[in-house]
């Protein structure tokens, strides 16, 4: 916590129960987590780069701790890391997925920031089993995305055309942004 509102829905909607917990006071939850005896019914939910609403990035050591912690406990870390690219002075630190042994993370993110607000294709990295089961979720739920947005993102990785793109986007954004800043001074 915090967290946007709309990235924490879903688990409402799945009739799960939210418990807030800051990101640097793990152990002080400790106690609140092993207080549901049923280690599958819990996942950590961290926005680890660019934190919507206050724009926080994990340190490496907070990002290792929380790693930690989720290996020791056997809790599932899904890491929502949809701002990564949108850097300006600094690249950010490694993902925590990168930090993981055990796969116990699941990395996700999604193109509507770099690409386009209506591009509506997200991907995710995390075990094979996983990405399966949440496929068929996925199918259930809306039967995926359209072909012609897959292909369009296809197409800008497969060239090399993204990584151009978000450096314009970068670009833009800091321009942007500096504006702001500059009004606001």
């Amino acid at each position: 916590t915090p967290s946007y509102v709309d990235s924490t829905n879903v688990f409402d909607i799945l009739n799960m129960r939210s418990i807030n917990i800051n990101y640097n006071h793990l152990k002080q939850s400790k106690s609140i987590l092993n207080s549901y005896s049923n280690a599958y019914n819990k996942a950590l939910y961290v926005e680890s780069t660019f934190n919507n609403p206050t724009g926080d990035i994990l340190s490496t050591k907070v990002r290792e701790h929380i790693l930690n912690y989720s290996n020791l406990y056997n809790i599932p870390i899904i890491e929502d890391d949809i701002y990564r690219d949108i850097w300006f002075e600094n690249e950010p630190n490694a993902p925590i997925k990168s930090l993981d042994k055990n796969g116990i993370v699941i990395y996700i993110s999604s193109f509507s920031k770099t690409i386009a607000p209506a591009m509506r294709i997200g991907w995710i990295a995390a075990s094979e089993k996983v990405v399966e089961q949440l496929g068929d979720v996925r199918m259930q739920i809306d039967y995926g995305s359209s072909i012609l947005s897959q292909m369009v993102v296809y197409e800008m990785l497969r060239s090399g055309d993204y990584d151009e793109h978000t450096k314009n986007i970068r670009y833009e954004l800091q321009n942007k942004r500096d504006f702001m800043l500059n009004i606001l001074n």
